[in-house]
């Protein structure tokens, strides 16, 4: 029976977008006092690339150096970029309203704890932001392991946290590449939040054991594994 849901954060319980928006507008304005660049031009130039690239891009900075000043590029500019990125301010972004609501409603029903990717200071600051230590037992930072997803390895850390068995749990995530394959190989149930960046214009799960486009889907998908449990204890009884 599951009795933990765990969260991944980006793109799951709030928008990324929101994130991105204050992160460009500071690298524009960066880029305008650094070398004159166009803060319009920049910021139009971050959203190309991210929407080309994805957010996994790892040359996200050096792409937008080679436009806007190729003249400037160095790996000093961009640590310098790559810096104020992780540095942005938090105050735009919130829970996704149906995530709030899921929070709120279902806290005590069943656990509730979050293992994220990314700079665990980064994600740190974030969680506080959207003040999410209170509804979590326990947070996993992979970098603080050193087993980013998809490993298993901070998955199976989590576990151990929990003191239950990958059955007992259904991580819920946005990105089937990097949530899904460590959270199998633990045993954990996998659901995929459908939208967002990684949205799948196809009818299939990805790996996923399910499928919802809301946590208000995901609602309804836990009863009805709740109901299933109970119907097999009744008749095994």
């Amino acid at each position: 029976m599951i009795r933990w849901v765990v969260f991944d954060l980006d793109g799951t319980l709030y928008d990324t977008d929101a994130y991105f928006s204050t992160a460009f507008k500071d690298i524009a304005s960066r880029c305008h006092l650094a070398f004159a660049a166009d803060p319009v031009q920049v910021e139009r130039i971050l959203w190309r690339i991210l929407r080309v690239k994805g957010s996994q891009y790892p040359k996200l900075f050096d792409d937008l150096l080679g436009e806007v000043a190729p003249m400037e590029y160095q790996p000093e500019r961009v640590s310098e970029l790559v810096q104020v990125f992780h540095n942005a301010p938090l105050d735009g972004i919130l829970l996704y309203e149906d995530a709030a609501r899921f929070l709120s409603q279902h806290w005590g029903r069943w656990g509730f704890s979050l293992l994220t990717n990314g700079g665990a200071l980064k994600q740190r600051r974030k969680v506080e932001a959207l003040g999410l230590t209170r509804w979590m037992s326990h947070i996993v930072y992979c970098q603080d392991l050193g087993a980013p997803k998809p490993s298993h390895m901070a998955f199976q850390h989590l576990l151990t946290l929990l003191n239950c068995n990958g059955d007992s749990c259904v991580y819920v995530g946005d990105n089937p590449d990097l949530d899904f394959p460590g959270a199998k190989a633990t045993g954990m149930w996998t659901v995929h939040l459908n939208r967002g960046e990684f949205r799948l214009t196809q009818e299939t799960s990805n790996g996923a054991d399910a499928v919802v486009s809301s946590f208000d889907d995901l609602s309804e998908w836990l009863r009805g594994k709740v109901d299933s449990y109970e119907t097999c204890r009744e008749r095994s009884a």
